[in-house]
């Protein structure tokens, strides 16, 4: 968090300092600021002077102020707004300058949304409560919107990703038979239905949402995880070619790998199983091959 203060009036307050410390109300303010700014509408002076605003919730003074009053605030808001850089970053592309999201979010910061009197609830934080499958469809929607930025592949996206509430959830989360789960098991044949419902939401909501995913591809990529004592990076299953990148067909190939072997069970309890499991099982076998191939080079030395 970044602390502002200003002794001479008595003035002090926390404000962000990255896009996972907003709230929802600020992330979508940051979105939509966000979204004028790469489409050229405002300055990036005016992008940071706009969301400092947003964040300090400021108003318009309600007296007039003297013409010396006004350029010593302008100064210290524009002094103020430079903090705002930690959201972004300034990179070059084509020799011109391109601002880019600073994006280290894995925290869903709209955990719900609301399109007429439905409502329908997200994945946890970094995807840890997404099933393998749907997780293969998620990043074909998420690979076709990147490439395209057709809307209908970002409706996918969140319709696969946003379910309905389970039936009686609330009294379900208290059984010792509750997985957690606070949405509907994925089924496919919902997707289109539901993206028709997405397509009604403001386009910065659906892009936050986005965002929101694609910080979680890249901690999918270049990311570190607990498990249990072991530490590792997935990022050796997408130097490998047993999880490409560029498209999700080597994924449906590892989910009927994973399903012969019958380490998740059949195919249908392969697809459910989360994802978290899955990459993990994956890292496994990869060491254990990394590990026979190394056995066999030094045999033969």
């Amino acid at each position: 968090m970044h602390t502002i203060e200003i002794p001479d009036i008595g003035f002090s307050k926390e404000i962000p300092s990255m896009v996972s410390e907003l709230s929802t109300e600020q992330y979508l303010d940051f979105v939509e600021l966000f979204l004028r700014l790469t489409h050229e509408q405002i300055s990036y002076r005016e992008f940071r002077m706009l969301l400092l605003g947003k964040l300090l919730k400021l108003k318009p003074p309600r007296k007039r102020l003297s013409f010396l009053n006004t350029d010593t605030i302008h100064s210290e808001l524009y002094r103020l707004s430079e903090l705002i850089d930690s959201f972004t970053l300034i990179i070059e592309e084509a020799g011109k300058e391109k601002v880019q999201v600073n994006l280290a979010l894995v925290k869903n910061l709209i955990p719900h949304i609301k399109i007429s009197d439905r409502v329908f609830y997200g994945p946890a934080d970094a995807l840890s409560d997404v099933g393998f499958f749907e997780y293969i469809d998620a990043h074909h929607h998420y690979l076709e919107f990147v490439k395209t930025a057709e809307e209908e592949a970002l409706n996918k996206l969140i319709a696969v990703l946003y379910r309905p509430e389970k039936e009686n959830w609330y009294a379900q989360r208290w059984s010792e038979e509750y997985d957690g789960q606070r949405r509907v098991k994925y089924n496919p044949a919902t997707v289109d239905d539901r993206s028709i419902h997405i397509a009604k939401l403001p386009y910065p909501v659906r892009f936050a949402i986005f965002l929101f995913y694609h910080g979680c591809e890249d901690f999918l990529r270049d990311g570190e995880l607990m498990f249990g004592e072991t530490r590792l990076r997935l990022s050796i299953l997408y130097d490998s070619d047993r999880m490409p990148s560029e498209d999700d067909t080597g994924l449906v190939g590892v989910l009927y790998t994973l399903a012969e072997s019958q380490v998740f069970g059949n195919a249908a309890q392969t697809a459910d199983a989360n994802l978290y499991d899955v990459f993990f099982r994956l890292y496994q076998l990869l060491r254990s091959l990394k590990n026979q191939q190394k056995a066999i080079r030094d045999d033969t030395d």
